[in-house]
């Protein structure tokens, strides 16, 4: 039971590791950059003018004039995400590259043991997460990888809000908006 709690405890110290080392990374090549700042500063300026521009309200026959300026300050709004997302892949590359060979580097020591024990039985769908690389029947134990799995997901979105890396708020609220416009589109 104690050997369990220590492994387990050391796959989510090694996530850790591992996700300080890539936010590192990130801010080694990415965010402390010029052009990084710069177009950070571009999206969150234009995040503004277009929340200005929503909230203003115009007569009917200025409508259509603001409309074309909202639709403008979306089209600036994706160009700059994309820039800040271009300038990012290759680092993200990288940095899944490490991800996946701390895994491996953990898979030698834990493949096949059990590091904890969950208090219920997942459900079927969840199974071969929980209980890769297990062998026998004992749903409840649980594997190195589903820690691991959890952990890396968890703190990767947490470290970058702590950090200050995330993407400005707006910028989610784009995108959300931008994927339902993709999925509308496809249904006409």
């Amino acid at each position: 039971m104690v050997e369990s709690v220590l492994d387990a405890l050391v796959i989510v110290l090694v996530s850790i590791c591992a996700n300080l080392v890539s936010e590192g990374i990130s801010w080694f090549f990415v965010y402390r950059t010029d052009s990084f700042k710069q177009s950070k500063v571009r999206l969150d300026e234009l995040n503004k003018r277009l929340e200005k521009e929503e909230a203003t309200l115009v007569g009917l026959e200025k409508r259509k004039v603001q409309e074309k300026k909202i639709e403008r300050y979306n089209e600036d709004i994706k160009n700059a995400t994309s820039q800040l997302n271009g300038s990012r892949f290759k680092v993200n590359i990288g940095i899944s590259l490490l991800l996946m060979i701390v895994y491996r580097l953990i898979s030698f020591q834990y493949y096949g043991k059990a590091v904890a024990t969950l208090p219920f039985e997942p459900i079927p769908y969840l199974r071969g997460m929980t209980h890769r690389g297990l062998e026998g029947e004992n749903f409840r134990e649980c594997s190195f990888a589903f820690i691991y799995a959890m952990c890396t997901m968890a703190l990767k979105g947490t470290m970058q809000k702590a950090l200050g890396h995330a993407a400005p708020r707006n910028t989610y609220d784009y995108m959300k908006n931008m994927e339902k416009d993709s999925m509308l589109s496809r249904k006409y």
